[in-house]
């Protein structure tokens, strides 16, 4: 299977399938197509809460952000208050793991656009998030 059969796998939603493609093609489950998403927003798209699971099993970033964000990271003045301030490490490690598409579109919002509510309560349950209002 050549790696753009990959994208077909997520769209069938045969979680079996995709583990074996990913292994054979030695893919990161991180992959990004020309519109800058991911294996996630695919699933999220199809309401695939199985290969979701799979997906962060396996380290997927499943919502949002850059690693500028880091824990610790310090907001620039005028964001969320006059002064400077610090996320909470939690709330940056979050950030941290999060990817958008070049639309600016994260997996839960994929989901939640899709009303495809299995998929947006396992996106919630594992921290994903969108701290910022939607594109």
């Amino acid at each position: 299977m050549a790696s753009e059969d990959v994208w077909w796998v997520v769209k069938a939603g045969d979680a079996d399938d995709l583990a074996e493609v990913l292994t054979k093609q030695k893919l990161d489950v991180n992959i990004t197509n020309d519109q800058g998403r991911t294996l996630a927003h695919v699933a999220a798209d199809y309401n695939y809460v199985s290969i979701l699971k799979f997906l962060h099993s396996k380290g997927a970033k499943m919502d949002v952000r850059t690693a500028a964000w880091s824990a610790g990271a310090v907001l620039p003045r005028g964001q969320h208050g006059g002064s400077p301030t610090r996320w909470p490490a939690a709330r940056a490690a979050r950030l941290a793991r999060q990817t958008k598409d070049k639309h600016g579109i994260t997996p839960l919002l994929c989901a939640i656009w899709e009303g495809h509510t299995q998929s947006v309560e396992f996106l919630l349950s594992i921290g994903a998030g969108t701290p910022r209002p939607a594109p």
